[in-house]
């Protein structure tokens, strides 16, 4: 709790925070307690209310109501409210007036992403006015915002925009009917993994089988070429080469662990014949199949 008087140092903070759906253009940043003189009024923007601490009463157009600990209030355009002022009442709280600059989405790759935002943002903000408790980590991300603002360390005002960010995405959140998606692992797996590492990772795990780039294509669903493209861009090498090291790895790994012939070792990693299996493999390595197992033999 005695943190948050370092809330202050935002007073001025005014920035256009970057998010999945646009932006949100923060207005104002306040941090509010019995000190402050409260009068009636609104705002051409939206404003969100978090109790950091204590009790606040609110009236807002003409409803009258307490703002416990932990508890958000969302109050749209042109609502007049007031936090009244109550002798000895001991309480802090932070208002953020801001602007959410909705882009249309453009890119299908982030675009269920871009929906859950946009809905949890439109969940919020539909209403006159509300409350909630705090359930999604607006107290979390206020916490880590006023270490941040101790520490006092070069390069922390990246973080703030952050953290600003997340208190509000989080906030939103709390106000959504939605809580969760019942298809996100799905959803997951589709927008944030790196397409080029899902592409190797399937070739290293079926590498030693009768694998071809169409093969691959045809499993993962991609076309050969934009599987081409993901691993150069990577990896800098190409499918073709992708594949050969992960065969030859894996014959250098045989090799020293086992007595296999090298006719059945180029067989097991995935050649066809010994001849194609020495020639690769001495083009990586250096040495041919045997030469390398007698090195090791040596070691």
């Amino acid at each position: 709790m005695s943190s948050f008087p370092i809330l202050r140092k935002m007073e001025f903070f005014s920035e256009k925070l970057s998010v999945l759906t646009g932006q949100i253009h923060i207005r104002s940043f306040t941090y509010n307690t019995p000190g402050n003189i409260g009068f009636s009024h609104s705002h051409h923007s939206f404003e969100v209310y978090f109790q950091l601490s204590g009790t606040s009463i609110f009236k807002v157009a003409d409803e009258r109501f307490e703002l416990q600990e932990n508890e958000l209030l969302i109050i749209s355009p042109g609502v007049s409210h007031e936090c009244l002022f109550v002798p000895f009442e001991d309480y802090s709280n932070l208002s953020i007036t801001f602007d959410w600059l909705f882009q249309p989405e453009r890119d299908t790759f982030y675009a269920e992403y871009v929906k859950d935002e946009k809905r949890v943002l439109e969940n919020m903000l539909k209403h006159e006015f509300s409350k909630v408790s705090d359930s999604c980590g607006c107290r979390m991300a206020i916490d880590i915002l006023c270490r941040n603002l101790e520490s006092r360390r070069m390069g922390e005002f990246i973080k703030l925009q952050n953290l600003v960010t997340d208190f509000l995405i989080s906030a939103a959140q709390s106000f959504s009917v939605v809580l969760r998606r019942s298809d996100f692992d799905e959803i997951t797996d589709v927008g944030i993994s790196n397409n080029a590492v899902k592409i190797a990772s399937y070739i290293k795990q079926h590498h030693t089988e009768d694998i071809s780039l169409q093969s691959v294509s045809e499993a993962l669903s991609y076309s050969p070429r934009h599987i081409q493209r993901m691993i150069l861009e990577y990896f800098n090498v190409t499918f073709t080469d992708l594949l050969h090291e992960y065969r030859i790895g894996t014959a250098k790994k045989l090799l020293f662990e086992s007595d296999y012939s090298i006719e059945i070792l180029s067989q097991k990693v995935g050649y066809s014949d010994r001849r194609s299996f020495c020639k690769h493999f001495k083009n990586r390595v250096g040495f041919t199949p045997s030469e390398y197992r007698v090195s090791n033999d040596m070691i």
